[in-house]
């Protein structure tokens, strides 16, 4: 159950999408979320993360993704007083955005992103733990589109893409070896305008982890949740989410809320 934590902490992944930003063109993000559920064969799980999350246009055509965690998370098996509970830095994902050749005039991106933990997995508590100790690598294609209806504007995501479990850790690697899988993300969303004014932005979307083959050490994990920003004025908006998240393996089901600030240049 080393890897209970990192399977269910799912909500808001770094997933850029296929608009790249432009050089000098940001969104930056400071969020925290909690997560609660029920595990088989463990317990009650709560989890509280906060997070700093950056997409940053360096070169035209290219950006840099960047997402770093702080975690705070504790399980009680029921009817037990005994709580366990672990913090510390969890899994950042780090990688680069490229903008490609759209595709019927819709944007189109590729991204890789390495997923690197910041902690000593072999000297972390057994459980909760922050993640397993190795990285794994994402290439992801996103597709979308942004009609226009009257005033207000829609968009469309959609994205799939491969996790590999690679051979690399930083540090306490422990020769552990997983299988590899499946990334996919859907979303709709709206931009409200009133008088030319944006009023922020709300979406729905699912997305989530597949096994490319049956596997009891890892966990595959599907995740449905929606969104919705309201501008604050220069560039800032508040941000409120919610999701709700089945992990398959570890038998989990649960629920979690996200709260963050952002700011946005926009090219």
């Amino acid at each position: 159950m080393w890897l209970l934590s990192a399977a269910l902490i799912v909500a808001s992944p770094a997933s850029a999408g296929p608009w790249v930003k432009p050089p000098g063109h940001w969104y930056l993000k400071a969020s925290g979320a909690t997560w609660r559920g029920d595990v088989e064969g463990v317990g009650s799980y709560l989890d509280w993360t906060a997070s700093a999350y950056a997409e940053v246009g360096v070169l035209p055509h290219l950006q840099l993704v960047a997402d770093v965690p702080y975690r705070w998370c504790q399980t009680q098996a029921a009817g037990a007083t005994l709580v366990n509970r672990t913090a510390g830095f969890a899994k950042a994902r780090v990688g680069v955005g490229v903008g490609v050749a759209p595709v019927a005039r819709m944007p189109v991106s590729a991204h890789v992103i390495a997923n690197l933990p910041l902690y000593d997995a072999a000297a972390a508590p057994a459980l909760p733990s922050l993640g397993d100790d190795q990285v794994d690598v994402d290439g992801i294609l996103a597709v979308g589109a942004s009609p226009a209806v009257g005033q207000q504007r829609l968009w469309f995501i959609a994205e799939a893409g491969y996790r590999h479990r690679t051979s690399w850790a930083m540090p306490g690697f422990t020769d552990q070896a997983f299988v590899d899988g499946a990334l996919y993300r859907a979303q709709v969303g709206l931009v409200p305008e009133v008088g030319g004014r944006s009023w922020g932005w709300v979406f729905v979307e699912a997305s989530g982890l597949a096994k490319l083959k049956w596997d009891l050490d890892t966990a595959a994990w599907h995740q449905a949740g929606l969104g919705v920003a309201a501008p604050l004025g220069a560039g800032l908006h508040v941000e409120l989410g919610a999701s709700e998240v089945y992990a398959a393996v570890v038998g989990s089901t649960g629920w979690g809320v996200n709260l963050g600030l952002s700011h946005r240049r926009d090219g």
